[in-house]
């Protein structure tokens, strides 16, 4: 009974004096207090409070029930969320762009490859070059579904469509990703030539090898010596041997080296140039259109002018002119024409030949008022403009790279020869090739993929 009196505590225990702690335990609490407060440490922070006021510091700094989640669990729960929007909208526009990149490469690949085979025979010395364009241009009217089944069709089909996808989803990547503009489109030409290079060297190599001169058979030429049955399955036999050796031929490291020079300067006009061309042709009508506006108001004075002094008499006229230096020797046909019949130059008496001049004249400022008020057209006409005009530099890679693989063990002079007697045709032959390969091609994608965007964006709104 008298242990439990002085055992026992007079006080609750939430008020109970705190034990006595060791000094091991007191050493590992003054440590642990230094290091988790590395700058705002005092030796106040080591004297243990009050058991009230701890308690009450507990009871305030613990959560409530009803209070909203830590920030730690908010964090990735909201990242989870953004990082699956971004993904699910990601790959529904490169979804887009694959299904853009698709239908525009089909509707330019027939065309282009009947011209690349065209070259490519005429390179070889098969057939003459224009001769080859008008037999594939007539088997694509007559025979559609023949030429699509093709081999030849399949490659370039995929060869666009994989350089429209790349292009299209570098641009969406890069826009997603907010990169600069200069890195986006660096991003955006480095990966585009990394594909198109890779896909066109490709069907190059093949199509070399497939209608190149290593592939002519010799029966083409001479008639074989056999007849019948067995002629036709011996020249069969001889043209599948021709195929086997030329697909077997390994292609020059010079000539792909010449395709991806070639190649690099087509992707550089194709996808990057049209932005800058755009720009310039822009500033450039701007410009135009303002001054011509300003001549014509300029006419216009210089016009009402001129009605003023033929109202004059002669003898005023004459005054007029030699008090202030003018010689009025206009015809009367042009002072009209400069006066009220400015619009009107044949109603005016200036002629046909007047008029007609005058008409494409305002053909020609319509163009460059709608180069430089609709930035579309704008667009539209750089990205017809550059893939042709580089045809003039990368058309004699292509020629001495196909004469390379056609002809090895020429001279320099032989080549040079070759090149510059298929210069003229071949340029023709490519721009009207490379027209609808990356301007009308290039136009379609752009045009379809901005469509499909925003039919998705209208569905899933």
């Amino acid at each position: 009974m008298e242990n439990n009196r002085f055992t026992a505590s007079p006080f609750p225990a939430a008020h109970r004096a705190p034990k006595p702690k060791p000094f091991s335990s007191l050493s590992s609490t003054f440590f642990s207090s230094l290091s988790s407060s590395r700058f705002s440490w005092s030796p106040l922070s080591a004297i243990p409070l009050p058991p009230a006021l701890c308690a009450a510091t507990q009871q305030a700094s613990s959560p409530s029930p009803s209070s909203s989640p830590s920030s730690s669990e908010v964090e990735p729960a909201t990242s989870a969320r953004t990082s699956a929007l971004f993904s699910s909208r990601v790959s529904q526009q490169l979804g887009v762009d694959a299904a853009a990149a698709c239908l525009a490469s089909f509707g330019v690949s027939p065309f282009v490859t009947v011209i690349d085979r065209s070259i490519v025979q005429g390179a070889a010395g098969r057939r003459r070059l224009w001769d080859a364009i008008g037999s594939g241009l007539r088997d694509l009217a007559v025979r559609p579904l023949h030429v699509l089944s093709g081999r030849d069709f399949r490659i370039v089909f995929g060869v666009y469509a994989g350089t429209y996808f790349v292009a299209n989803s570098a641009a969406t990547l890069g826009r997603e990703l907010l990169l600069p503009e200069a890195t986006a489109e660096l991003f955006k030409f480095l990966s585009t030539t990394a594909a198109n290079m890779y896909l066109c060297i490709r069907k190059d190599i093949i199509f070399a090898q497939l209608f190149g001169a290593a592939n002519a058979s010799p029966s083409a030429s001479s008639p074989s010596p056999c007849h019948g049955v067995a002629g036709r399955g011996a020249s069969a036999v001889g043209a599948v041997e021709n195929a086997v050796k030329a697909t077997s031929r390994k292609f020059p490291m010079v000539s792909t080296l010449l395709f991806v020079s070639r190649d690099a300067l087509t992707i550089a006009a194709s996808f990057n140039a049209p932005a800058y061309l755009a720009a310039w042709l822009t500033r450039r009508a701007a410009a135009d259109d303002l001054r011509r506006r300003r001549g014509s108001s300029e006419s216009a004075a210089i016009g009402s002018d001129l009605e003023a002094d033929m109202q004059m008499t002669r003898e005023e006229r004459r005054e007029a002119a030699h008090a202030d230096g003018r010689i009025p020797t206009m015809p009367q046909a042009h002072r009209d024409w400069m006066g009220s019949d400015r619009d009107d130059p044949v109603a005016a008496g200036g002629g046909e030949s007047v008029g007609a001049a005058l008409e494409e004249k305002r053909v020609w400022h319509r163009f460059v008022h709608r180069l430089a008020a609709e930035k579309s057209f704008a667009d539209s006409t750089a990205q017809l403009i550059c893939p042709v005009l580089v045809q003039f530099l990368s058309t004699p890679l292509h020629l001495l790279s196909l004469d390379i693989y056609n002809k090895p063990g020429q001279s320099g002079m032989q080549r040079a020869k070759f090149v510059v007697g298929a210069y003229a045709g071949t340029v023709a032959a490519r721009a009207s090739r490379i027209l609808p390969a990356f301007g009308i091609g290039g136009i379609l994608n752009a045009k379809t993929k901005e469509a499909l965007r925003q039919y998705t964006h209208e569905e899933t709104q």
